[in-house]
């Protein structure tokens, strides 16, 4: 009996590994933590009022910061020429766009949006006369944001109407 692994799978074999290990880190310091509270506390209750309950709240949402959000889109982003990898790397983002929608992290579609230097970041620009001034016109790298609060902001390519597209000339 021959086991074949494809290469999709052990993509997500790998991708499986690597969110189990910062699950374990995770935990691994939570508990660590707790050990230590309650060594420090005895066997008294801790009583939190909202500044720290917001302080630790913010603690516990740092695992997934930019930096995370950055690794698994670099990890996952589907510009293999493999059709059956291909289709195995649509499916990891299809599940790991429900995960953080789970969690309240939503990933933008801002092509046809007017800019806002708060929500995106413009790499470059370009002249279509077919399209209104300052509206996205493509976007590079997905922003992820959680409400109002943005986590990445994406980054895109911005219609600039104002701009020549041909050289300078200097009288």
């Amino acid at each position: 009996m021959n086991l074949v692994i494809q290469p999709w799978q052990l993509l997500l074999f790998i991708l499986a590994g690597w969110i189990n290990r910062q699950q374990q880190d995770i935990i691994e310091y939570l508990l660590i933590e707790n050990q230590a509270l309650k060594h420090k506390l005895g066997r008294k209750r801790i009583l939190l009022n909202d500044d720290q309950r917001r302080r630790l709240a913010v603690k516990g949402r740092k695992g997934l910061g930019r930096k995370a959000l950055e690794e698994i889109e670099t990890i996952v982003t589907p510009d293999v020429s493999s059709k059956q990898l291909h289709q195995g790397v649509e499916i990891t983002l299809q599940e790991l766009g429900r995960l953080l929608h789970c969690h309240g992290i939503d990933a933008a579609e801002d092509a046809g949006r007017p800019f806002d230097p708060h929500l995106y970041e413009a790499v470059t620009s370009r002249q279509d006369r077919s399209q209104p001034d300052h509206i996205v016109l493509e976007v590079i790298q997905h922003g992820y944001c959680r409400g109002d609060k943005v986590f990445r902001p994406a980054k895109v390519l911005v219609n600039d109407l104002a701009h020549s597209p041909g050289p300078s000339r200097v009288r």
